[in-house]
């Protein structure tokens, strides 16, 4: 349509152990488990493009690369290796003056029953 937008890049980089969380959660020791280590690492890019004059998000896209393996301490290569790649779209589809904030939603599954 020939406009022009202000463009915004932002970048995320996450590289964890999910290892010493998963035997948080459970109360569990490394003996007791077997697991020696779960790698995580997660790259990020977020290209927002912004109208230029009121600087409100018109559309954004997010692409995600990365990947992990889950390290088990009787065997010496990894158990099981997963890549993870994903891309998210957003698009403004209105904006106005609200007379209430938005109320969160119920989260509904995901966690670990607490």
């Amino acid at each position: 349509n020939g406009k022009q937008y202000y463009r915004v890049n932002a970048a995320l980089s996450l590289n964890t152990d999910l290892a010493p969380y998963i035997m948080q959660v459970f109360d569990l020791k490394p003996e007791d488990t077997n697991l020696k280590a779960i790698p995580l690492k997660l790259k990020q890019s977020i290209d927002f493009d912004l109208d230029m004059a009121t600087r409100r998000t018109v559309s954004a896209v997010s692409t995600t690369e990365g990947g992990f393996t889950v390290s088990v301490t009787s065997v010496q290569e990894a158990a099981e290796e997963q890549k993870i790649s994903g891309q998210t779209e957003m698009r403004l589809l209105s904006a106005g003056i609200a007379a209430t904030p938005i109320k969160p939603q119920p989260k509904h599954g995901g966690g670990h029953g607490k």
